[in-house]
């Protein structure tokens, strides 16, 4: 039996699989073991590096950083902080 397990960190995420043989890193399309924290919306949707990659030109329809936002409420100081810095719109 094999375990999945993935690592969200602040910017990018690991995933890895956990079986009898080990752990190995699970490799993204361009055999890169970071994958960024990045959903873009456009005509469609974009992960990971491919929303890295359109980011700079559709910066107001690319979510990232949002792991600084997970568990505080709306009205907390440092949510609002980090909210008036985003260049997208929370709701």
């Amino acid at each position: 039996m094999s375990v999945v397990g993935v690592d969200f960190g602040a910017v990018n995420c690991v995933i890895a699989a956990a079986g009898r043989g080990g752990v190995d890193v699970i490799l993204n399309g361009n055999s890169q073991r970071l994958n960024p924290n990045m959903v873009g919306f456009d005509q469609c949707r974009f992960m990971g590096e491919a929303a890295s990659a359109t980011a700079f030109s559709n910066y107001k329809n690319t979510i990232t950083y949002i792991k600084r936002l997970v568990g505080l409420p709306f009205n907390d100081p440092r949510a609002e902080s980090e909210i008036s810095r985003l260049p997208y719109k929370c709701v």
